[in-house]
């Protein structure tokens, strides 16, 4: 118990218990016999890396890295792209609207140049053609 730093009997059962439910040790934990004993069945393979193994491990973590990021600014590319032609689609549509503004302005200004050029004053709501006041009459 010293070892472990452990002062009290209860302490080391809480300890055994918890590395038993956590599946670190298969054991049997006798508390009534003289003395206490604890029956280890086996223990959890793995746990631990081998010294040999770090520098592969190490080398498959670094691998992994750098094509995460690769995918990072693989995907940062693709937002400036978007973001990009966004702003072309917006430009060319402030474009189209600046030019239909600018023309429908010029036809305006056009329409009341030739008013005053010709004489010609629009009426609005105007007649239909072929369609005079006496359409329809007579008929029935």
């Amino acid at each position: 118990m010293d070892a472990l730093s452990i002062s009290t009997p209860a302490e080391l059962e809480s300890l055994v218990t918890t590395a038993i439910y956590s599946s670190l040790i298969t054991a049997r934990l006798s508390p009534a016999s003289t003395p206490p004993t604890v029956n280890v069945t086996s223990v959890a393979p793995l746990r631990d890396a081998k010294p040999q193994s770090l520098a592969s491990m190490i080398s498959i973590l670094t691998e992994w890295e750098s094509r995460c990021g690769d995918v990072v600014c693989d995907i940062e590319a693709e937002i400036e792209r978007i973001k990009t032609d966004a702003w072309k689609r917006r430009s060319k549509e402030a474009a189209r609207t600046s030019l239909l503004e600018q023309t429908v302005a010029d036809v305006s200004s056009g329409d009341a140049t030739l008013s005053k050029q010709s004489g010609f004053q629009p009426r609005a709501g105007g007649r239909r053609l072929g369609g005079g006041a006496g359409a329809g009459a007579g008929a029935g």
